[in-house]
């Protein structure tokens, strides 16, 4: 009784599901044989394959999701792999204008309304065949359907959505018509094109397989050595001839491996016991320390820890973001961990924790209508510490200290106002030792060189390494200058340095100088 009463409302549904295909369906633009010549035409004579390979992978388009390539993509679409010899360049135009228009029957949808009120939408091997053999798009999963079993079955609009090919602009569509065009017919890397599908779908970059040499050993004589043996020479280099090589080149590319660092990057392949020292924590830290805070249930990115002058036992962390005080304690200062010898790791706070009070809250809570107020950095004279922070175009001074009777004190006014002002003075140094170098001048040759690069681009590689390069050794030559430098040149000639000896170059510098041309 139950499934009677609902059997009308089921058949409603379904009549409106049906309508609704017929308004997608209704909802392309009216067939044009002039729209279609002209876009047939424009994707033969401007369209580009490896833009139309972008097309065709982007996001919005979603074109992998329904279609497969070789081993890529989705199923619910006709497969594509050969389908520019399969098609004409009209039939290929007129599928992505009008995809209603004409449906293969392997691809017609339909809505079938079965007894159990399931509304299914998809495919169907054999529209007379009993029992009716329904394709799911999505999966490719067959399932048997009794005739008497189904309540209502209609045909559907296609199930590519009406006008998504049109939102493109013009030049992006005859790009993607012309891909698929050459699909089939002109040289295909499969395997990348498979790579770029993927990387899309996936939201990965596409990869190459890349070795550790240089692509010329000669150029780094050291490369072999032990801590450069798993480093990565001429990465972009090898990553740019790989791609540039392909006809339908990746939107989207890998990083070099050691960018974030790890074995391939800044550290090379030593491990972090190589690094491990506490050579930060025996250091005098003075009255001021910028890191990471860590190690409090909320870390501050960009800390300052400061002593407190009047009280050297006393310290406290400014947060330059919020411009607040994020803790304040006795008893110490800050502590490195052995990461990286230290400083690597961000720091701790050494000592006791005090309660904060609402002095310590955000300097825009603190002055009114400072919601903008904006860091802008540090005083330090001597052991004093004072932050600045700028507010409606004035400066503001902001400094931390301990009133007569032992409590927190924070001022914050106007620079030109400010009992702290002095600091914009300057004040002597906190660390006043001065150091002193001895430097001895020896009896030998030189053995710094420096050229400049217009010389050198005037030159071809081959006439550099077998003419130049050996002359460059122990000599000094010409530094950069700018004007006309007609005494350095009466020098250079009495030092007798390498160019006078070589008509070319002192040719090539005459030209330079006497035209004036800035050589540095």
């Amino acid at each position: 009784m139950a499934r009677s009463k609902r059997k009308p409302l089921l058949l409603a549904i379904f009549l409106v599901l049906g309508t609704w295909g017929q308004r997608l369906a209704a909802q392309e633009s009216t067939f044009s044989q002039e729209r279609l010549d002209s876009l047939v035409q424009e994707a033969k004579s401007r369209g580009e394959a490896s833009r139309g390979l972008q097309a065709f992978t982007r996001a919005n388009l979603a074109c992998f999701s329904c279609h497969r390539i070789g081993s890529a993509g989705g199923i619910i679409g006709p497969e594509l792999t050969q389908i520019g010899k399969q098609r004409s360049a009209e039939q290929l135009a007129e599928s992505l204008l009008w995809p209603n228009r004409r449906q293969e029957p392997a691809y017609q949808a339909y809505k079938i309304q079965i007894e159990d009120g399931q509304v299914l939408t998809g495919y169907v091997q054999n529209p007379e065949a009993s029992p009716l053999v329904f394709v799911d798009p999505a999966t490719g999963k067959t399932q048997s359907i009794q005739r008497d079993a189904i309540e209502q079955m209609a045909t559907s609009a296609s199930l590519m959505p009406a006008g998504l090919f049109e939102s493109l602009p013009l030049g992006q569509q005859a790009d993607l018509l012309r891909f698929l065009m050459g699909l089939g017919t002109d040289p295909v890397d499969l395997a990348n094109l498979e790579a770029q599908i993927r990387s899309a779908s996936t939201h990965e970059p596409s990869k190459f397989t890349w070795t550790t040499p240089p692509l010329h050993p000669e150029d780094y004589p050291n490369h072999m050595e032990f801590v450069n043996r798993d480093r990565v020479y001429d990465w972009y280099t090898k990553q740019a001839l790989h791609f540039a090589a392909m006809k339908n080149r990746p939107a989207w590319v890998e990083p070099f491996p050691g960018l974030d660092g790890g074995k391939f990057g800044h550290w090379g392949n030593q491990k972090e016991d190589t690094w491990k020292g506490d050579e930060w924590n025996q250091v005098d830290l003075g009255s001021m320390q910028s890191n990471v805070l860590v190690g409090e249930p909320k870390a501050v990115p960009r800390a300052v820890a400061i002593r407190i002058q009047a009280d050297q036992k006393l310290s406290a962390c400014f947060n330059t973001d919020t411009l607040a005080y994020e803790a304040v304690w006795s008893g110490g200062f800050v502590r490195f961990t052995d990461v990286r010898h230290g400083y690597i790791d961000g720091f701790r706070i050494e000592g006791t924790k005090q309660d904060l009070g609402d002095w310590s809250r955000s300097f825009r809570q603190i002055v009114p209508g400072a919601e903008q107020a904006r860091y802008r950095g540090i005083y330090r004279s001597g052991s004093e510490v004072v932050f600045a922070v700028e507010h409606d175009s004035k400066m503001y001074l902001d400094h931390l200290g301990i009133d007569a009777s032992g409590q927190w004190k924070r001022t914050i006014a106007p620079a030109s106002e400010h009992p702290k002002k002095d600091v914009l003075l300057g004040g002597k140094s906190q660390w006043p030792q001065t150091f002193q170098t001895p430097i001895r001048i020896g009896q030998g040759r030189s053995l710094a060189c420096t050229i400049w690069t217009a010389t050198r681009k005037s030159i071809s590689t081959n006439v550099f390494r077998t003419l130049i390069r050996p002359l460059l050794r122990g000599t000094i030559i010409c530094v950069g200058w700018s004007g006309t430098p007609t005494a350095i040149f009466t020098l250079l000639r009495a030092m007798r340095v390498w160019y006078a000896s070589v008509p070319m170059v002192e040719k090539r510098v005459s030209l330079l100088r006497d035209s004036g041309t800035p050589m540095g």
